[in-house]
């Protein structure tokens, strides 16, 4: 028997259940493939952002960084503009950084919002040098996921006897 040959005895075997699976299987990719948009537009804005900013602060003009991080919609825009209108009052550097969590408990919730359903994006499995940011995985994590699939299909298959055909 091909693998082809296989392959269709097996959806024909499944019956109805088939088609929920795959269901599930095309919203989950949906919700991956928009994560997967949605974080590297955050991650562009942020840096594009940041590498606009970044000379300013070196260069000690925070009234032009303020103006600009306030007008950005990016995340470290409105992190670095917190801290900057802390700064702005004579305080330590405690309410500096007070400021600059501040401004992360804004935009931690946006963020968790939009990804608090894929565990992986929330965090809650963290590959290897994904600790600092985001970052596809490798080719091999699809072997490695498509090996754990088949090997759910073929326990399901022997858990449940295969009917014989009609």
């Amino acid at each position: 028997m091909s693998i082809l040959e296989f392959a269709v005895k097996f959806f024909q075997d499944s019956g109805v259940a088939i088609y929920f699976s795959i269901a599930i299987m095309a919203i989950g990719l949906a919700i991956a493939i928009e994560r997967y948009i949605f974080l590297n537009r955050a991650r562009s804005q942020n840096r594009k952002l940041w590498a606009q900013v970044l000379p300013m602060l070196q260069n000690g003009r925070f009234k032009e960084v303020q103006g600009v991080t306030e007008k950005s919609d990016a995340a470290i825009g409105k992190i670095v503009a917190n801290g900057l209108q802390r700064m702005q009052s004579p305080g330590r550097r405690e309410d500096i950084d007070a400021a600059m969590e501040e401004g992360m408990m804004e935009i931690v919730p946006r963020l968790e919002k939009r990804t608090h359903y894929i565990a992986t994006f929330a965090n809650a499995w963290n590959y290897p040098g994904q600790e600092l940011e985001w970052r596809m995985v490798s080719l091999a994590k699809y072997g490695s996921w498509y090996l754990l699939m088949l090997i759910s299909f073929v326990l399901v298959t022997l858990v449940q006897s295969v009917r014989a055909p009609d």
